[in-house]
Protein backbone atom coordinates (compact mmCIF):
# COMPACT_ATOMS: atom_id res chain seq x y z
CA UNK A 1 0.00 0.00 0.00
CA UNK A 2 2.80 2.40 0.93
CA UNK A 3 4.67 1.45 -2.24
CA UNK A 4 1.59 2.32 -4.37
CA UNK A 5 1.20 5.72 -2.72
CA UNK A 6 4.87 6.54 -3.34
CA UNK A 7 4.51 5.58 -7.01
CA UNK A 8 1.40 7.76 -7.33
CA UNK A 9 3.22 10.72 -5.72
CA UNK A 10 6.12 10.24 -8.13
CA UNK A 11 3.74 10.36 -11.14
CA UNK A 12 2.11 13.57 -9.85
CA UNK A 13 5.56 15.12 -9.32
CA UNK A 14 6.58 14.27 -12.88
CA UNK A 15 3.30 15.65 -14.26
CA UNK A 16 3.84 18.84 -12.25
CA UNK A 17 7.33 19.29 -13.64
CA UNK A 18 6.08 18.66 -17.18
CA UNK A 19 3.28 21.20 -16.67
CA UNK A 20 5.73 23.82 -15.40
CA UNK A 21 8.04 23.20 -18.33
CA UNK A 22 5.12 23.52 -20.73
CA UNK A 23 4.00 26.84 -19.21
CA UNK A 24 7.59 28.14 -19.27
CA UNK A 25 7.98 27.18 -22.92
CA UNK A 26 4.69 28.84 -23.84
CA UNK A 27 5.71 32.05 -22.07
CA UNK A 28 9.13 32.01 -23.71
CA UNK A 29 7.63 31.33 -27.12
CA UNK A 30 5.11 34.12 -26.64
CA UNK A 31 7.85 36.54 -25.62
CA UNK A 32 9.92 35.45 -28.60
CA UNK A 33 6.93 35.93 -30.90
CA UNK A 34 6.17 39.35 -29.41
CA UNK A 35 9.79 40.43 -29.69
CA UNK A 36 10.01 39.17 -33.27
CA UNK A 37 6.78 40.97 -34.21
CA UNK A 38 7.97 44.19 -32.59
CA UNK A 39 11.25 43.96 -34.46
CA UNK A 40 9.36 43.34 -37.68
CA UNK A 41 7.09 46.34 -37.09
CA UNK A 42 10.07 48.56 -36.28
CA UNK A 43 11.79 47.35 -39.44
CA UNK A 44 8.67 48.05 -41.48
CA UNK A 45 8.39 51.54 -39.99
CA UNK A 46 12.02 52.23 -40.78
CA UNK A 47 11.55 50.97 -44.32
CA UNK A 48 8.49 53.20 -44.73
CA UNK A 49 10.39 56.18 -43.39
CA UNK A 50 13.23 55.46 -45.80
CA UNK A 51 10.86 54.85 -48.72
CA UNK A 52 11.63 57.23 -51.57
CA UNK A 53 7.95 57.66 -52.52
CA UNK A 54 7.15 60.69 -50.30
CA UNK A 55 10.41 62.34 -51.32
CA UNK A 56 9.79 61.54 -54.98
CA UNK A 57 6.30 63.04 -54.76
CA UNK A 58 7.68 66.17 -53.10
CA UNK A 59 10.42 66.68 -55.70
CA UNK A 60 8.04 66.09 -58.62
CA UNK A 61 5.54 68.57 -57.14
CA UNK A 62 8.35 71.10 -56.98
CA UNK A 63 9.34 70.34 -60.58
CA UNK A 64 5.72 70.68 -61.65
CA UNK A 65 5.38 74.06 -59.97
CA UNK A 66 8.55 75.46 -61.56
CA UNK A 67 7.79 74.02 -65.00
CA UNK A 68 4.27 75.48 -65.02
CA UNK A 69 5.70 78.87 -64.08
CA UNK A 70 8.17 78.64 -66.97
CA UNK A 71 5.50 77.61 -69.47
CA UNK A 72 3.20 80.40 -68.37
CA UNK A 73 5.93 83.04 -68.64
CA UNK A 74 7.26 81.87 -72.00
CA UNK A 75 3.73 81.99 -73.40
CA UNK A 76 3.05 85.51 -72.12
CA UNK A 77 6.47 86.77 -73.28
CA UNK A 78 6.31 85.65 -76.95
CA UNK A 79 8.53 82.62 -76.48
CA UNK A 80 11.22 84.24 -74.35
CA UNK A 81 12.43 83.79 -70.77
CA UNK A 82 14.64 86.63 -69.57
CA UNK A 83 17.94 86.30 -67.73
CA UNK A 84 16.52 88.07 -64.66
CA UNK A 85 13.91 85.29 -64.46
CA UNK A 86 16.45 82.49 -64.81
CA UNK A 87 16.15 82.22 -68.59
CA UNK A 88 18.52 82.93 -71.46
CA UNK A 89 17.16 86.02 -73.24
CA UNK A 90 18.90 89.28 -72.35
CA UNK A 91 16.47 91.57 -70.56
CA UNK A 92 14.97 94.46 -72.49
CA UNK A 93 15.63 97.93 -71.19
CA UNK A 94 12.49 99.96 -70.52
CA UNK A 95 13.70 102.43 -73.14
CA UNK A 96 13.22 99.69 -75.76
CA UNK A 97 9.42 99.92 -75.37
CA UNK A 98 7.78 100.50 -78.72
CA UNK A 99 10.87 99.27 -80.57
CA UNK A 100 11.50 95.72 -79.32
CA UNK A 101 8.49 95.12 -77.08
CA UNK A 102 5.19 96.47 -75.83
CA UNK A 103 3.89 96.39 -72.28
CA UNK A 104 0.70 94.41 -71.76
CA UNK A 105 -0.56 94.31 -68.17
CA UNK A 106 2.99 95.18 -67.21
CA UNK A 107 4.52 92.22 -69.09
CA UNK A 108 7.07 92.80 -71.85
CA UNK A 109 5.58 91.25 -75.00
CA UNK A 110 7.98 91.04 -77.94
CA UNK A 111 7.30 92.28 -81.48
CA UNK A 112 7.78 89.17 -83.61
CA UNK A 113 8.96 89.32 -87.20
CA UNK A 114 12.16 87.49 -88.08
CA UNK A 115 13.15 86.97 -84.43
CA UNK A 116 10.83 84.08 -83.54
CA UNK A 117 12.83 81.77 -81.26
CA UNK A 118 13.42 78.23 -82.58
CA UNK A 119 11.55 75.43 -80.88
CA UNK A 120 14.01 72.54 -80.55
CA UNK A 121 17.38 72.73 -78.81
CA UNK A 122 19.20 71.37 -81.86
CA UNK A 123 17.95 74.43 -83.78
CA UNK A 124 19.79 76.94 -81.61
CA UNK A 125 21.03 77.89 -78.15
CA UNK A 126 18.09 80.25 -77.60
CA UNK A 127 15.45 77.65 -78.48
CA UNK A 128 12.30 77.34 -76.43
CA UNK A 129 13.46 73.94 -75.14
CA UNK A 130 16.82 75.42 -74.08
CA UNK A 131 15.15 78.40 -72.40
CA UNK A 132 12.75 76.21 -70.44
CA UNK A 133 15.64 73.96 -69.42
CA UNK A 134 17.66 76.93 -68.13
CA UNK A 135 14.63 78.35 -66.31
CA UNK A 136 13.88 75.05 -64.54
CA UNK A 137 17.53 74.53 -63.59
CA UNK A 138 17.90 78.06 -62.21
CA UNK A 139 14.63 78.03 -60.23
CA UNK A 140 14.21 74.46 -58.96
CA UNK A 141 16.22 75.04 -55.78
CA UNK A 142 13.73 77.68 -54.63
CA UNK A 143 11.27 74.99 -53.56
CA UNK A 144 13.56 72.00 -52.94
CA UNK A 145 13.59 72.34 -49.16
CA UNK A 146 13.98 68.95 -47.45
CA UNK A 147 13.83 70.35 -43.90
CA UNK A 148 10.40 68.80 -43.24
CA UNK A 149 11.85 65.34 -43.95
CA UNK A 150 15.03 66.04 -42.01
CA UNK A 151 12.95 67.06 -38.99
CA UNK A 152 11.48 63.54 -39.07
CA UNK A 153 14.94 62.00 -38.74
CA UNK A 154 15.77 61.48 -42.39
CA UNK A 155 19.09 62.47 -43.94
CA UNK A 156 18.84 63.39 -47.62
CA UNK A 157 21.97 63.83 -49.69
CA UNK A 158 21.67 65.06 -53.26
CA UNK A 159 24.14 65.15 -56.12
CA UNK A 160 24.26 67.37 -59.19
CA UNK A 161 21.00 67.87 -61.11
CA UNK A 162 20.50 67.45 -64.84
CA UNK A 163 17.30 68.73 -66.50
CA UNK A 164 16.07 68.10 -70.05
CA UNK A 165 12.92 69.64 -71.54
CA UNK A 166 11.25 68.09 -74.57
CA UNK A 167 8.46 69.80 -76.53
CA UNK A 168 6.32 67.10 -78.15
CA UNK A 169 3.21 67.19 -80.34
CA UNK A 170 0.74 67.05 -77.44
CA UNK A 171 2.76 67.87 -74.34
CA UNK A 172 5.88 69.34 -72.80
CA UNK A 173 7.94 67.00 -70.61
CA UNK A 174 10.42 68.09 -67.96
CA UNK A 175 12.84 65.29 -67.01
CA UNK A 176 15.25 65.70 -64.11
CA UNK A 177 18.03 63.37 -63.06
CA UNK A 178 18.80 64.16 -59.43
CA UNK A 179 20.50 61.33 -57.50
CA UNK A 180 19.24 61.35 -53.91
CA UNK A 181 20.32 59.11 -51.04
CA UNK A 182 17.74 58.87 -48.25
CA UNK A 183 18.96 57.54 -44.90
CA UNK A 184 17.00 56.90 -41.68
CA UNK A 185 18.34 57.56 -38.19
CA UNK A 186 19.36 53.91 -37.84
CA UNK A 187 21.23 53.72 -41.14
CA UNK A 188 18.67 52.25 -43.57
CA UNK A 189 19.30 53.75 -47.02
CA UNK A 190 17.39 54.02 -50.28
CA UNK A 191 18.17 55.82 -53.51
CA UNK A 192 16.18 57.58 -56.21
CA UNK A 193 17.24 59.73 -59.14
CA UNK A 194 14.61 60.12 -61.89
CA UNK A 195 11.83 62.72 -61.72
CA UNK A 196 9.29 63.83 -64.33
CA UNK A 197 6.62 66.45 -64.90
CA UNK A 198 4.49 66.54 -68.06
CA UNK A 199 1.99 69.21 -69.13
CA UNK A 200 -0.62 68.76 -71.85
CA UNK A 201 0.31 71.95 -73.66
CA UNK A 202 0.49 71.87 -77.47
CA UNK A 203 3.39 74.31 -77.51
CA UNK A 204 4.82 72.87 -80.73
CA UNK A 205 1.58 73.45 -82.61
CA UNK A 206 1.15 76.94 -81.14
CA UNK A 207 4.73 77.83 -82.08
CA UNK A 208 4.17 76.67 -85.66
CA UNK A 209 0.93 78.67 -85.88
CA UNK A 210 2.58 81.87 -84.61
CA UNK A 211 5.26 81.55 -87.29
CA UNK A 212 2.60 81.27 -90.01
CA UNK A 213 0.50 84.08 -88.52
CA UNK A 214 3.41 86.54 -88.48
CA UNK A 215 3.84 85.94 -92.21
CA UNK A 216 0.12 85.86 -93.01
CA UNK A 217 -2.46 87.01 -90.41
CA UNK A 218 -5.23 85.47 -92.54
CA UNK A 219 -4.01 81.96 -91.74
CA UNK A 220 -6.63 79.67 -90.20
CA UNK A 221 -6.24 77.47 -87.12
CA UNK A 222 -8.20 75.81 -84.33
CA UNK A 223 -6.89 78.39 -81.83
CA UNK A 224 -8.94 81.26 -80.47
CA UNK A 225 -7.35 84.58 -81.55
CA UNK A 226 -8.01 87.85 -79.74
CA UNK A 227 -6.46 91.26 -80.35
CA UNK A 228 -6.00 93.72 -77.49
CA UNK A 229 -4.28 97.07 -77.18
CA UNK A 230 -1.04 97.27 -75.23
CA UNK A 231 -0.81 99.33 -72.04
CA UNK A 232 0.03 102.48 -74.02
CA UNK A 233 -2.84 101.96 -76.46
CA UNK A 234 -0.36 102.30 -79.34
CA UNK A 235 0.14 98.71 -80.47
CA UNK A 236 -1.72 95.43 -80.82
CA UNK A 237 -1.29 92.38 -78.63
CA UNK A 238 -2.22 89.13 -80.36
CA UNK A 239 -3.41 86.44 -77.92
CA UNK A 240 -3.62 82.85 -79.16
CA UNK A 241 -5.61 80.64 -76.78
CA UNK A 242 -5.72 76.86 -77.03
CA UNK A 243 -8.75 75.22 -75.43
CA UNK A 244 -7.08 71.82 -75.87
CA UNK A 245 -4.01 72.87 -73.87
CA UNK A 246 -4.76 73.33 -70.19
CA UNK A 247 -2.41 74.71 -67.57
CA UNK A 248 -3.90 74.68 -64.07
CA UNK A 249 -7.26 74.03 -65.72
CA UNK A 250 -7.14 77.15 -67.93
CA UNK A 251 -6.57 77.39 -71.69
CA UNK A 252 -2.93 78.02 -72.53
CA UNK A 253 -2.18 81.49 -73.92
CA UNK A 254 0.64 82.63 -76.21
CA UNK A 255 1.09 86.37 -76.74
CA UNK A 256 3.05 88.48 -79.18
CA UNK A 257 2.99 92.15 -80.14
CA UNK A 258 2.30 93.82 -83.48
CA UNK A 259 3.18 97.42 -84.26
CA UNK A 260 0.41 99.80 -85.26
CA UNK A 261 1.00 102.74 -87.59
CA UNK A 262 -1.05 105.08 -85.41
CA UNK A 263 -2.03 104.86 -81.80
CA UNK A 264 -5.12 107.08 -82.08
CA UNK A 265 -4.13 109.08 -79.00
CA UNK A 266 -3.05 112.69 -78.73
CA UNK A 267 -2.15 115.02 -75.90
CA UNK A 268 -4.19 117.90 -74.54
CA UNK A 269 -2.93 119.79 -71.48
CA UNK A 270 -0.62 116.91 -70.72
CA UNK A 271 -3.35 114.23 -70.60
CA UNK A 272 -3.98 111.48 -73.14
CA UNK A 273 -7.40 111.73 -74.73
CA UNK A 274 -9.61 109.01 -76.17
CA UNK A 275 -12.94 109.92 -77.80
CA UNK A 276 -13.01 113.25 -75.98
CA UNK A 277 -12.33 111.76 -72.55
CA UNK A 278 -9.16 112.58 -70.63
CA UNK A 279 -7.56 109.27 -69.70
CA UNK A 280 -6.77 108.94 -65.97
CA UNK A 281 -3.32 108.27 -64.57
CA UNK A 282 -2.11 105.66 -62.08
CA UNK A 283 0.76 105.50 -59.59
CA UNK A 284 1.66 102.12 -58.08
CA UNK A 285 3.96 103.65 -55.44
CA UNK A 286 7.68 103.42 -54.69
CA UNK A 287 9.87 100.35 -55.08
CA UNK A 288 10.89 98.97 -51.70
CA UNK A 289 12.08 95.97 -49.68
CA UNK A 290 9.79 94.09 -47.27
CA UNK A 291 10.20 91.27 -44.78
CA UNK A 292 9.60 87.69 -45.87
CA UNK A 293 6.32 86.09 -44.63
CA UNK A 294 5.01 89.43 -43.33
CA UNK A 295 1.86 91.17 -44.58
CA UNK A 296 2.83 93.85 -47.10
CA UNK A 297 0.58 96.65 -48.37
CA UNK A 298 0.62 98.23 -51.82
CA UNK A 299 0.02 101.98 -51.97
CA UNK A 300 -1.83 102.95 -55.13
CA UNK A 301 -3.13 106.33 -56.24
CA UNK A 302 -4.54 107.93 -59.35
CA UNK A 303 -5.74 111.18 -60.88
CA UNK A 304 -8.37 112.20 -63.41
CA UNK A 305 -8.34 115.61 -65.11
CA UNK A 306 -12.13 115.45 -65.60
CA UNK A 307 -12.61 114.76 -61.86
CA UNK A 308 -14.38 111.51 -62.68
CA UNK A 309 -14.47 108.91 -59.94
CA UNK A 310 -11.75 106.35 -60.55
CA UNK A 311 -11.47 102.67 -59.69
CA UNK A 312 -8.32 100.59 -59.29
CA UNK A 313 -7.14 97.40 -60.95
CA UNK A 314 -4.02 95.65 -59.59
CA UNK A 315 -2.25 92.65 -61.06
CA UNK A 316 0.63 90.50 -59.83
CA UNK A 317 2.64 90.14 -63.03
CA UNK A 318 5.81 88.44 -61.81
CA UNK A 319 7.03 86.64 -58.70
CA UNK A 320 9.88 84.31 -57.69
CA UNK A 321 9.72 80.72 -58.87
CA UNK A 322 7.91 78.55 -56.32
CA UNK A 323 5.87 81.41 -54.84
CA UNK A 324 2.14 80.81 -54.31
CA UNK A 325 1.22 84.26 -53.06
CA UNK A 326 -1.76 86.26 -54.36
CA UNK A 327 -3.22 89.70 -53.77
CA UNK A 328 -5.99 90.04 -51.22
CA UNK A 329 -8.15 92.29 -53.43
CA UNK A 330 -7.15 93.33 -56.95
CA UNK A 331 -9.82 96.07 -57.01
CA UNK A 332 -8.72 97.81 -53.81
CA UNK A 333 -6.62 100.96 -53.76
CA UNK A 334 -4.31 99.39 -51.17
CA UNK A 335 -4.35 95.59 -51.44
CA UNK A 336 -1.99 93.35 -49.47
CA UNK A 337 0.04 90.22 -50.07
CA UNK A 338 2.34 87.95 -48.08
CA UNK A 339 5.69 87.25 -49.81
CA UNK A 340 6.35 83.55 -49.27
CA UNK A 341 9.65 83.31 -51.16
CA UNK A 342 12.78 85.46 -51.25
CA UNK A 343 13.01 87.53 -54.41
CA UNK A 344 11.34 90.12 -56.62
CA UNK A 345 7.58 90.68 -56.92
CA UNK A 346 6.28 93.03 -59.63
CA UNK A 347 2.80 94.55 -59.58
CA UNK A 348 0.95 96.71 -62.09
CA UNK A 349 -1.79 99.22 -61.35
CA UNK A 350 -4.26 100.78 -63.78
CA UNK A 351 -7.07 103.16 -62.97
CA UNK A 352 -10.40 103.53 -64.77
CA UNK A 353 -12.64 106.59 -64.90
CA UNK A 354 -15.66 104.71 -66.17
CA UNK A 355 -14.67 105.20 -69.80
CA UNK A 356 -10.98 104.44 -70.18
CA UNK A 357 -8.13 102.64 -68.48
CA UNK A 358 -4.95 104.48 -67.63
CA UNK A 359 -1.53 103.34 -68.71
CA UNK A 360 -0.09 100.77 -66.30
CA UNK A 361 2.15 101.87 -63.46
CA UNK A 362 4.52 99.32 -61.94
CA UNK A 363 6.10 98.75 -58.56
CA UNK A 364 8.85 96.31 -57.60
CA UNK A 365 8.77 94.76 -54.13
CA UNK A 366 11.79 92.77 -52.97
CA UNK A 367 11.24 90.25 -50.15
CA UNK A 368 14.11 89.30 -47.84
CA UNK A 369 14.29 87.08 -44.78
CA UNK A 370 15.94 89.89 -42.83
CA UNK A 371 14.26 93.08 -41.70
CA UNK A 372 13.36 95.53 -44.50
CA UNK A 373 15.73 98.35 -45.34
CA UNK A 374 14.91 101.77 -43.92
Amino acid sequence: MATGQRAQATIFLILGIVLLLTVFMLIAANRSYTTTNAEREIAKANEAAASPNPVKFFVEQCLSLVSKDGLEKIGKQSGFLFASQGGIKQDYDDSDEGENFAFYNGIKVTFLDDNIPPLKKEQGEASIEAQLTAFAKNNIDRCLDFSAFENQGLKIIGKEKSIVVTVNEANVVFSMEYPLTIETFDGIKSEIKDFFSAHEVRLKKIHEFVGRYVENPAVTSDFSINTKKDDSGAHDIIIASDEKSLLDGLPYKYLFAKKSESNGLFSITGAAVSDGNNIPSADAGLNRTVALLANALLFGSGKDVDNDQITFKWQLIDKPGGSLTTLTDTNSQNPAFVPDTDGLYIFSLRTNDGSSFSEASHVKITAKASEPEN
